[in-house]
Order: structure tokens, then sequence, then C-alpha cells
């Protein structure tokens, strides 16, 4: 599940960059959600992966 955050800004400006805004914090929590995931798979299996949480 990607989380989508959308931030408008009410300025011309911002009107014309909404479309890559969003795409760049789609691409964010798709990072933040791919790190998520990758330290439940440390946690459960911590012999796979040299860091972990405690």
């Amino acid at each position: 599940m990607i989380i989508f955050h959308v931030y408008v800004h009410h300025t011309e400006r911002a009107r014309g960059d909404l479309r890559t805004h969003i795409e760049t914090q789609i691409f964010t929590d798709t990072l933040l959600l791919n790190h998520f995931a990758h330290d439940l798979i440390s946690y459960h299996n911590p012999t796979k992966h040299a860091h972990t949480h405690p």
C-alpha cells in the first residue's frame, strides 16, 4: 500500500509543478515503504541481514 501525500499550494508556480511534486512525493513514500518493509524482514529474519532492530 502506497500512501499518497498531495500538498496543494495556491500559487501559480506550484500549480505548474504540482504533477512533478506529486510524483516526487509518491516516489519518496515508496522508498519509505520499502525501507519499512525491509526493517520488518530484518526484524523477523535477523540472520539474513546485518542490521536489525533490538
